[in-house]
């Protein structure tokens, strides 16, 4: 559990950061690369295969406090309500599409 604890820690404060600096435009860059970012690691982790440890520290702690699903279903909703369709139909589907495409690729990829 501390090691769940520990890569939570820097995870969270990764993600603020990255969301301070890229944030700041119409479309939210910030958190669309952390959950493109979070979706790449956890690929890798996913398809080495980790201990148990590593895979609490970087898969469960880091990459859960890294990525969130909350605040981009926040900025989808706010991209929607400010009427602008394509950015939000493209923020959407991108971050789900690329990150469901790049842990399955790297996944299949590195396991077969």
């Amino acid at each position: 559990m501390m090691g769940v604890f520990l890569g939570g820690c820097f995870g969270a404060f990764s993600r603020a950061w990255i969301s301070h600096w890229l944030n700041q435009n119409d479309f939210p860059w910030g958190t669309w690369i952390v959950n493109i970012l979070g979706s790449i690691l956890l690929g890798f982790i996913l398809a080495f295969d980790f201990q148990n440890h590593w895979l609490h520290i970087f898969g469960i702690g880091f990459c859960g406090a890294f990525t969130t699903y909350s605040t981009f279903s926040l900025e989808t909703i706010k991209l929607i309500e400010q009427k602008k369709w394509i950015q939000s139909f493209v923020y959407l589907g991108t971050s789900i599409g690329v990150s469901l495409i790049i842990v399955m690729s790297i996944f299949y990829f590195f396991t077969t």
